[in-house]
């Protein structure tokens, strides 16, 4: 193993990670002019029927600080180890549901005014321009998260890229739909992890024609966002047919970063004679580049293609339990 790759700084566990994170006042500093502002930025409006309604008691209107935003992210990051249906349920006082370290430290009211109220950039204001970027509200704790997990985190030799889906079904211009994933409507992530799923980088999808550069296809783009400053460490790169070609393969290798995945019959510069060849179940046939990239296709109940800078076309038999 390369000496540099690895767990060479203290290796947390999600939870230390977590703390961490919280207790950098970094993450408050981003805050303090905006949610530790007045109600006016929040859209709120102390005349409003509907808000009285809602929040009718001394929670809605006391100022909030910095000490009950670390109480507010603590109690947000505990509900994610205790998963309720509804956060109403957190406070229930029903045997069924009785957690009272939640009301312990903060109300419900006060703790879904602060909810209602979190963001992390100001609104723009009348006669100023929107920034060109989709995400600019967001793009702040983005940026701080992918900054502070490189701080705090070394990635292992073998890393991950793929997306995921955050369940979002309101009015959006980049809201996507992905039918095989569990939450199909939503907003798409890029995410770089490790082998046992924890998250160092992701990277927020705004839309068709954004995230590219010139020289670059957006997949080949994100891939290199990602990997940004973790190149020429001898790392293996596993990611699916959606991003793998043998284009971006040479770019990476050039760069001392190795690709194992599946790989897309259409992608430019595949061999075409790996393509075209008709197999039979249990047939395989390989080809190198020149320089080594190896693509390959296994014939099971249909042709799966692959492709690998790093692993040579071995065919191991193994035997499943099904089997047995």
């Amino acid at each position: 193993m390369n000496p540099e790759v690895g767990s060479t700084r203290s290796v947390h566990t999600q939870k230390t990670m977590k703390t961490n994170i919280l207790s950098d006042s970094e993450l408050l500093d981003l805050l303090e002019n905006d949610m530790l502002s007045s109600d006016e930025d929040f859209g709120f409006d102390s005349d409003d029927d509907i808000f009285d309604a809602e929040f009718n008691d001394s929670d809605s209107e006391t100022d909030t600080n910095r000490s009950e935003i670390k109480i507010f992210f603590s109690l947000l990051f505990h509900m994610g180890t205790i998963k309720l249906s509804r956060i109403e349920d957190y406070w229930k006082t029903s045997v069924l549901f009785n957690i009272p370290f939640f009301r312990k430290h903060m109300s419900r009211n006060r703790f879904m005014l602060l909810l209602r109220a979190l963001h992390f950039s100001r609104n723009t204001q009348e006669g100023e321009l929107a920034p060109r970027n989709r995400l600019y509200k967001i793009q702040p704790i983005v940026d701080y998260f992918n900054s502070k997990m490189n701080e705090i985190y070394e990635p292992s030799k073998n890393l991950s890229i793929d997306e995921s889906m955050v369940l979002w079904r309101g009015r959006l211009i980049f809201r996507q739909y992905i039918k095989n994933k569990r939450h199909k409507y939503g907003v798409k992530m890029y995410m770089l992890t490790e082998p046992w799923g924890l998250i160092h980088r992701i990277m927020v999808y705004s839309g068709q024609g954004q995230d590219v550069s010139e020289d670059s296809t957006h997949t080949e783009f994100v891939v290199e966002k990602l990997m940004d400053g973790l190149l020429y460490k001898g790392r293996s790169l596993f990611m699916d047919n959606f991003y793998n070609s043998v284009q971006l393969s040479r770019k990476l290798l050039s760069k001392k970063t190795y690709v194992i995945g599946t790989l897309r019959s259409n992608r430019k510069n595949n061999p075409k004679d790996v393509i075209e060849k008709k197999l039979k179940k249990g047939e395989s046939i390989c080809r190198y580049t020149n320089d080594g990239i190896c693509v390959a296709k296994w014939r099971d109940k249909r042709d799966v293609l692959m492709i690998s800078s790093e692993f040579p076309h071995e065919m191991n038999e193994i035997t499943t339990k099904k089997k047995k």
